[in-house]
């Protein structure tokens, strides 16, 4: 029994040895464990490093573009956005810094089964892309592909006049070419989202979903204290060829000399020249914190802009402004203005052109937009067809500038009244201010901040045909949504309606724009990141009330006329109370850089959407429901602006890599 039980002793101890043996030849996690790295190749003083990101979401929105609930507006996709960025970088061990440096961002976005949505909702046409039958215009073209398309977003190419030069200095001068993302302050006077335009100003720009071209030199004066950037871009670009610079874009204007040309000419291109200045006054003195001190200034030349007819304006102007960021002990505020200066020019034109129409019988017709036959105030007037005796004449007809009077030498053809627009310009004198101010409370893992702004406003500046100041905001290029207190429905979708300001007897006004203008909010937000309990989880409501800068006239709808939508009243003034936006905003890491968000918002009308309920907005995107019998519209106005309650979801997953 004892040889036995030695034996089984033996046996159990040999297990536990062997089963230790094993445990200690398990490797021990390493420090590095579980932190993931950028994927690089490095080769002698050169290092690839190649990352990106990959999310899929999906939005839910109902009442948010014309806040009414009797249409169906209520949109509902999915959309993916991929990007795959390349960083080759150069010199760093030879020069103590990054000597060349090549990036590369290739990126493709789309809506799942929807053709060419590539770029988001809000970058708009360049332009008028008008399709044309002789010299009628009848339409507007779109070229569409059901191939997923891939672009690069970003591609520049930077070296550093050190290196190049041979100059050892810790205060490094860089050169950028290329294209890349550029903005001054918070991105609200100028912004790095190229595309976005202010067709009733007449500004455009390329629109696509990638950076603005451009140069870019930058440079410390003062190591991690001062530095300095001078930025150049190129938008538009109108003298590549002979046939840019030798097309007959200016045949409806009427202010040329006798001797001027209709061709286009030189230097007709958009070009923006920039500077600022980055100050920390802090570094070095931990008990000040951080400040970033930013004054900054731009101008831009833009020549043949449209905003009736193209090219019938141009513009000279820009913006200067200075923004202040500035964090200490939980504590943190900013605060950031701009002012518009300069002007745009609209050139004297003859608004008449071709159209086709039906005629009384049902034919298509080509007729003139402003001359008829007959007295044109008399109701029963009828359009000149262009197969009529004036045929040749009545565009060229330019030695009588005068409206509602027989034409020369064509007794029986009148001019309408709004034939000829008048040379006149518009002074821009825009300002904006904006600030906010944050604490955070460490041990309630929370952060409370307050935000208000203001963005001046005015009535649309093509009505009045005069030389005048405009006084509303002008922002290049701004996608600004906040900073402290962040607007998912009003500043960042962008699709609820926001008519401009309305003048005293003005029929049918335009829609505005959706751009941080005529403006002014006052919000408070909370971001509470309980690591208490849960890591990586972020919650961020935001409450936030808007209000109109200039609000304008009241609205007096016509619910049976379809040729006016209505006017604005003599004598209502229009409230400015917008609304109140709620929002929440949440992100949750489920692994290392792999992040589920869900962003929740509603937006209830104020009393100013009451004031300018009716407003038809967009007359093209109703006709065909207005015309078509079996829709059976009786009340124009319910298809129209309205004060229903707007909602807004979006949930998505990101990995970064």
């Amino acid at each position: 029994m004892k040889t036995a039980s030695n034996k089984v002793l033996g046996l159990a101890l040999a297990a536990v040895s062997l089963a230790f043996a094993q445990l200690s030849a398990v490797p021990t996690p390493s420090k590095d464990a579980g932190v993931k790295k950028p994927f690089t190749v490095k080769r002698g003083d050169c290092e690839l490093t190649m990352g990106g990101k990959a999310k899929v979401e999906h939005f839910f929105q109902s009442n948010i573009d014309m806040l009414n609930r009797s249409i169906p507006n209520e949109n509902e996709y999915f959309k993916e956005t991929v990007d795959l960025t390349f960083d080759v970088a150069y010199g760093k061990e030879k020069y103590g810094h990054t000597a060349a440096e090549f990036f590369l961002d290739l990126r493709h976005k789309g809506v799942w089964g929807k053709a060419l949505s590539y770029a988001d909702k809000d970058a708009g046409a360049i332009g008028p892309n008008s399709v044309r039958l002789s010299d009628s215009v009848f339409g507007a073209h779109a070229h569409t592909s059901g191939k997923p398309l891939i672009w690069y977003k970003d591609a520049w190419l930077q070296f550093s006049w050190n290196a190049v030069l041979g100059v050892e200095s810790d205060k490094v001068h860089t050169f950028k070419a290329g294209w890349f993302p550029f903005e001054m302050g918070r991105g609200i006077a100028f912004g790095g989202v190229y595309g976005l335009n202010k067709e009733n100003l007449g500004l455009y720009s390329y629109a696509e979903d990638k950076a603005a071209p451009g140069l870019l030199l930058h440079g410390d004066l003062i190591k991690d204290r001062l530095s300095y950037d001078l930025y150049f871009s190129r938008f538009e670009e109108r003298s590549k060829s002979l046939s840019d610079t030798l097309a007959s874009v200016k045949r409806h204007r009427i202010d040329l000399a006798p001797s001027g040309h209709i061709w286009r000419g030189i230097n007709k291109d958009d070009d923006l020249i920039a500077g600022r200045v980055q100050w920390n006054p802090c570094k070095g003195h931990d008990t000040f914190g951080t400040m970033m001190v930013e004054p900054y200034a731009f101008y831009n030349a833009a020549s043949d802009q449209t905003v009736e007819l193209s090219p019938d304006a141009r513009t000279n102007w820009g913006s200067y402004g200075v923004m202040l960021e500035h964090e200490v002990n939980g504590f943190e505020w900013g605060v950031e203005t701009a002012f518009n200066y300069g002007k745009q020019h609209l050139f004297n034109i003859d608004r008449n052109t071709t159209e086709l129409k039906r005629d009384a019988n049902g034919f298509i017709v080509e007729q003139y937009t402003h001359i008829v036959d007959g007295p044109a105030d008399n109701a029963n007037k009828v359009p000149v067809t262009t197969n009529s005796q004036a045929a040749a004449a009545v565009i060229l007809a330019n030695q009588n500038y005068s409206t509602n009077v027989a034409i020369p030498g064509y007794p029986m053809f009148y001019s309408k009244t709004k034939r000829y627009r008048p040379a006149f310009d518009n002074h821009f004198a825009g300002w904006m201010a904006v600030a906010d101010m944050g604490y955070t409370f460490e041990k309630l893992d929370l952060k409370v901040a307050l935000g208000y702004s203001y963005a001046s406003g005015d009535v649309d500046p093509t009505v009045d045909e005069r030389n005048k100041t405009f006084g509303g905001f002008i922002g290049l290029h701004e996608y600004y949504t906040g900073k402290r207190v962040r607007s998912v429905i009003m500043l960042d979708e962008r699709l609820t309606r926001r008519p401009q300001a309305i003048s005293a007897g003005q029929f049918d006004p335009k829609a505005g724009d959706f751009t941080f203008t005529d403006l002014q909010t006052v919000g408070i937000s909370a971001t509470w990141t309980p690591k208490c309990f849960i890591k990586d989880l972020s919650i961020n409501p935001n409450l936030i009330g808007f209000w109109k800068a200039k609000p304008g006239y009241a609205f007096v709808a016509t619910p049976t006329d379809r040729k006016h939508y209505g006017v604005g009243s003599m004598t209502d003034k229009a409230a400015s109370y917008m609304g109140t936006e709620f929002n929440v905003c949440t992100k949750f890491s489920m692994l290392k850089d792999l992040n589920f968000y869900a962003n929740a918002a509603l937006f209830a009308p104020g009393a100013y959407y009451n004031s300018v309920k009716g407003v038809s907005v967009d007359a093209r995107l109703f006709s065909d429901i207005e015309d078509d019998p079996r829709n059976n519209i009786t009340d124009a106005l319910s298809f129209r602006l309205g004060t229903d309650t707007a909602y807004h979801l979006n949930v998505g997953i990101e990995f970064k890599f």
